[in-house]
């Protein structure tokens, strides 16, 4: 009955109660530097699921949604077998339950159908702009990235910062080094919109290990723009060749002679603990 004493005795929580209660319980945990299992949804809204994550980040958590149809054996069988969709209908059939109601169809339900919906090179369209998906596993397993050839940009989510990249949390370096190699090889005018206003403290680290005048004057560039509360986004995939090390353009001379791999490896390693 009382969270804080449960909180002294466990590793990890799974946090199985109405959705309105997640954030609260989610944040507790976190900051007692408990790792987390989340019944979907995450929260009730975008900007509570943004702090949990942000917290996650922050405090080195492991966090997981209960998005358990990504494991139902009838969506992996089929899956394999599905090219190119042009119509998809979802339905769900069950008694009603009241135990939902605090929050919307769409989150209750529709969100699991939603989340297995999208992979590699999938199409889709929104607000008149046509968007291909990009996969991008290693800050969590089921990373995506959408792009958008005609207006020249990427919603990359946690995978590639400003000067940065994601953490690992469920992935390897493989897969995250991989992945950045994708979004590296997009064409250099492409904007980057990530989720999260990192340059400063990610160039710090770069200055750190790298001793270079486009680093130290783009370093410059954004102090100037945040001391003035201006964001230093979008940027855009041929500045991050320049400045950004987890790119494996712009690298310190004492890993040239490593694998791409290994040499993100040494990377991220030595940015968790910066």
């Amino acid at each position: 009955n009382d969270l804080d004493l449960l909180l002294k005795d466990i590793d990890a929580a799974i946090i199985v109660s109405p959705t309105t209660t997640h954030f609260e319980i989610a944040k507790k945990c976190i900051e007692a530097g408990k790792h987390i299992f989340v019944e979907k949804p995450l929260t009730s809204n975008s900007d509570e699921a943004q702090i949990i994550n942000d917290l996650a980040s922050k405090n080195k958590i492991v966090g997981q949604v209960g998005f358990v149809e990504r494991y139902n054996q009838a969506f992996i069988s089929c899956n394999r077998f599905i090219k190119n969709p042009k119509f998809i209908e979802s339905h769900r059939l069950s008694d009603f339950n009241p135990r939902g109601t605090d929050v919307s169809v769409i989150m209750d339900l529709m969100i699991h159908d939603i989340d297995i919906v999208l992979k590699e090179d999938d199409k889709f369209s929104t607000l008149d702009v046509s968007f291909k998906v990009i996969e991008t596993p290693g800050h969590t397993l089921d990373h995506i990235a959408f792009y958008s050839k005609e207006e020249s940009l990427v919603f990359c989510g946690d995978t590639l910062f400003s000067g940065g990249c994601g953490r690992m949390f469920e992935g390897t370096y493989d897969q995250l080094c991989n992945s950045l190699q994708k979004l590296a090889n997009l064409p250099d005018k492409t904007f980057v919109y990530c989720t999260h206003e990192y340059t400063i403290n990610n160039l710090e680290f770069v200055k750190s290990i790298i001793d270079d005048g486009d680093v130290d004057d783009y370093y410059k560039i954004s102090q100037n723009k945040r001391s003035k509360n201006e964001p230093t986004l979008p940027s855009n995939i041929g500045l991050e060749k320049t400045i950004n090390p987890f790119l494996l353009q712009k690298i310190p001379e004492n890993l040239k002679n490593l694998s791409q791999v290994d040499c993100f490896r040494e990377l991220r390693i030595a940015k968790d603990n910066f």
